[in-house]
């Protein structure tokens, strides 16, 4: 499901990310830590939010981050590093680079069958917006299902897949739900 099907009044940006250098492998690779590469992820980030400020009329209490792989590794460092920027975050076949900064709704879907970023790996994310946003009881891992920590003071919801390192259309109305 295409994101301007699914949510057709939103502003949907795609970036995407650069090479980590010109003499290393060419394929984009984006940031996931504070210091790594020079912080040019989170200086574009601040541009691109920039330019959205400057060019559209958008909701400031609305703008959410969501990425995929590496893109959800960035997508937790900008949890991490401008949590003011973002109300809320979705990481699908990613894992934790850092401790989230503030409460904010997070989801987060993994597959059990991932062999490039274990399941574990995805669990590990969830436990730490689990901690962070006060939860008593984390999601249920394990099964093929959407599950939410409990008594939140924002959201946590972890959806497992039987898939591997993919990303299905059906993630899209998941993350929008």
């Amino acid at each position: 499901m295409a994101w301007s099907k699914a949510w057709p009044e939103a502003i949907g940006m795609y970036p995407r990310g650069l090479a980590r250098s010109p003499e290393s492998d060419l394929r984009p690779i984006w940031q996931t830590r504070r210091g790594e590469l020079h912080d040019r992820d989170l200086a574009f980030f601040d541009a691109m939010m920039g330019w959205l400020r400057e060019h559209h009329c958008i909701d400031e209490q609305r703008v959410f981050s969501m990425g995929f792989s590496n893109g959800a590794m960035l997508t937790s460092l900008l949890s991490c590093e401008r949590p003011r920027d973002i109300a809320g975050f979705a990481m699908v076949a990613g894992s934790t680079t850092c401790s989230p900064a503030a409460a904010k709704p997070a989801i987060i879907i993994h597959g059990l069958a991932d062999p490039s970023v274990r399941y574990e790996r995805g669990v590990a994310m969830a436990q730490e917006w689990t901690t962070r946003n006060g939860c008593t009881a984390s999601p249920g891992t394990g099964t093929a299902a959407c599950s939410a920590a409990t008594s939140c003071s924002a959201p946590v919801v972890l959806c497992t897949h039987a898939g591997g390192h993919v990303y299905e259309p059906q993630f899209t109305k998941d993350i929008i739900d």
